[in-house]
């Protein structure tokens, strides 16, 4: 998210927008690349404590310093990003305004499912409706970066006030586009201090689940010489993500591909766990967490196939990231992927939870390499067309000024 953000601010700043950002200093630490970037565009950035679990005294807190921050910028327009954020961020723009008679254009991006984060039919879910029912009344405008978010998100607050729309997040394509493949990802895998297993491809695999590939499926490609094929995710370690899933999966893989291996990049309150998961699973050693890592364009290049195994996704980066960077991908079929990946024409999809379909989709692709470089390429085309910063920002800045059209129509119709 905190990427989305750094470049929608940087593009709106680029078409004539004043940006300021409001957020916790380490999002983007002084002196980073990231707050360089921000600095060196025109961006502003004024720290602001935000705990990230609810916390009374803390959102308390935050939501006063942010009334004093919209008391000395007077800004037009407020957009706030991801759900703690919007409700603190919503709940002082309105207080502001009651107390001085300024109330600025209030927006929402919605970045991820609330029953995904919550739990459908929990307490927490249960609290989080209501609280996105009250702040609707004072919210002029909602993005919803998936169509599937778009839709859960009007189920939910049913808005008449309103404005509400889609807008795809999007990636900086030249970053991935200009690696070449192998690109070195500087990852260290397990066969770079181990011999090889036999790397050697099965024999005929059933296509997975709802795969719909061609008739003629071509004969499995040569895996790249030395060692076995690589498989990969870039997920934080959090349960959502169910990178738990794709250990369990990761077996039945190996007993296919027994020089197999699986690199986890990414970090999260999970690792340990996960950790401890692979090697129960008896593939600890084939396992690489590399956590955090600045260098995905080129990790990408060396994965054989990409997977993103979520238990419930809103619109995930990291697929269309794999996809221009012409990466076979298997994710699961939830929340807005099947809006990105296309099953048996840009990827191949699965049933969440189910490490038996996500192993065979696995295989099939590693199986049949001619086949798997089509997926990719009809990917690549897809997110190249659909998905750039460029077309983000550009959306984002014209549903700006329908925002900003509609709450002056009303204000005439009022007066």
């Amino acid at each position: 998210m905190k990427d989305h953000v750094m470049r929608l601010a940087v593009g709106s700043s680029a078409r004539g927008w004043r940006v300021a950002i409001a957020c916790p200093r380490d999002v983007y630490p002084q002196d980073s690349d990231s707050s360089r970037y921000l600095l060196e565009a025109g961006v502003k950035l004024i720290p602001l404590s935000l705990p990230g679990r609810i916390s009374p005294h803390g959102d308390l807190m935050a939501w006063a310093g942010l009334i004093r921050i919209l008391g000395r910028l007077r800004p037009r327009l407020v957009h706030t990003h991801g759900f703690k954020a919007s409700m603190v961020g919503r709940m002082a723009a309105a207080t502001f305004g009651v107390s001085s008679g300024y109330r600025p254009v209030t927006i929402c991006t919605v970045h991820n499912s609330i029953a995904g984060q919550f739990g459908s039919g929990s307490r927490a879910w249960n609290l989080a409706k209501l609280v996105e029912k009250v702040l609707a009344r004072s919210t002029d405008g909602v993005i919803a970066v998936s169509r599937a978010l778009e839709r859960e998100y009007l189920e939910l607050s049913h808005p008449s006030a309103m404005l509400v729309t889609c807008i795809p997040n999007g990636i900086a394509l030249e970053r991935f586009i200009s690696v070449p493949p192998g690109g070195g990802g500087g990852v260290r895998l397990p066969s770079d201090v181990e011999p090889p297993g036999d790397a050697g491809p099965p024999g005929d695999v059933e296509p997975p689940g709802n795969a719909k590939p061609p008739g003629d499926l071509g004969s499995p490609g040569v895996l790249k010489p030395g060692r076995g094929p690589v498989v990969g995710t870039v997920a934080r370690l959090i349960p959502q993500k169910g990178v738990d899933v794709l250990l369990r999966a990761f077996p039945l893989v190996r007993e296919a591909f027994p020089g197999a291996e699986l690199v986890v990049a990414g970090d999260g309150p999970m690792r340990s766990q996960l950790q401890a998961l692979a090697g129960h699973l008896g593939i600890g050693a084939r396992v690489a967490f590399t956590g955090h890592r600045n260098d995905i364009p080129a990790l990408l290049r060396t994965f054989d196939v990409f997977v993103l195994a979520s238990l419930s996704e809103g619109m995930p980066v990291s697929v269309i990231e794999a996809m221009a960077s012409r990466v076979p991908v298997v994710a699961t079929c939830t929340g807005g992927i099947p809006e990105v990946v296309e099953d048996g024409v840009s990827g191949l999809l699965v049933a969440p939870s189910d490490p038996g379909q996500l192993a065979r989709a696995l295989i099939w692709i590693l199986s049949h390499r001619d086949e798997a470089s089509r997926l990719a390429q009809n990917a690549f085309e897809k997110v190249t067309s659909r998905f750039s910063i460029d077309r983000m920002v550009e959306d984002t800045c014209l549903f700006y000024q329908e925002v900003f059209r509609r709450k002056a129509k009303q204000a005439a119709c009022e007066s």
